[in-house]
């Protein structure tokens, strides 16, 4: 009698186990950026800091965000992606501590520096260069009665514009505060 199909089973990931922490993990990364203005104003009463002040601290993330995606190519090609998305994971939990234990601004910009380097981590990692084809894919069924989809997806081209994209963001975010001041 063969273990083999005892083995293969026991060796498969448990997706609920997957699942759960895909999205304890996407929560960590994703509030660095998308839950930054609910902190602007309560920092700025608790340290007396400008907002511009405050705001480079986002614009570093930003541009940690897009413009180290080559040089984590070149780590990753070192060391492999296992280690390099466990090397994420550390950087943004190192980025989560200084960030909440931050009593001065460069405090606040090097957590901001370090959640930029490690939120890019993955889309280096698991995007194929060799291929055409879209990757990143979300599709989900909108009005399906109408066949009306969602479709978002990332090839090769639109790399270079969802940097581009990230660039352009960090220059409205600095052109808006010195309007607003």
């Amino acid at each position: 009698m063969s273990t083999q199909p005892a083995r293969a089973q026991a060796n498969k990931p448990n997706r609920w186990i997957q699942l759960i922490l895909g999205i304890v993990c996407m929560a960590s990364v994703a509030n660095l950026q998308y839950g930054w203005t609910l902190f602007v104003l309560p920092i700025q009463h608790h340290f007396g800091w400008t907002k511009a002040e405050i705001q480079i601290a986002f614009t570093i993330f930003i541009l940690f965000e897009t413009w180290l995606v080559p040089f984590e190519g070149a780590i990753v090609d070192r060391i492999g992606p296992r280690w390099m998305i466990a090397a994420g994971g550390v950087c943004t939990f190192i980025a989560w501590g200084i960030d909440s234990m931050a009593t001065s601004l460069w405090m606040l910009y090097l957590g901001g520096a370090i959640a930029g380097f490690a939120v890019t981590i993955p889309l280096y990692v698991h995007f194929t260069l060799g291929t055409a084809e879209m990757q990143f894919v979300e599709a989900v069924e909108w009005i399906p009665r109408f066949n009306v989809n969602y479709l978002l997806g990332v090839d090769g081209i639109s790399l270079l514009f969802v940097l581009l994209n990230s660039f352009v963001t960090v220059l409205v975010v600095w052109a808006g505060w010195v309007v607003i001041e």
